[in-house]
């Protein structure tokens, strides 16, 4: 498997640049009945520059260590 985070292309709106990146994952293999390919492409973040800044939007989700999100309550 080849893995690689890359640089989209970047997208100009007004006074906003918006980046992505994205990571490519590319599956091959072969068998008796021929070769495969797998590729799979997903995005990780979007970097947007403006005139008051730069904002990074992670856009992977990771889960958290006990496997479940919970949302606490008025008592804590």
């Amino acid at each position: 498997m080849k893995e690689e985070v890359r640089t989209g292309q970047p997208v100009v709106i007004g006074e906003l640049t918006i980046t992505p990146t994205e990571r490519v994952r590319v599956h091959r293999g072969a068998g008796r009945l021929g070769i495969w390919v797998y590729v799979y492409k997903e995005p990780v973040s979007i970097v947007i520059d403006s005139p008051d800044g730069q904002r990074i939007i992670d856009l992977t989700f990771q889960e958290p260590a006990g496997g479940v999100i919970t949302e606490a309550g008025p008592d804590g």
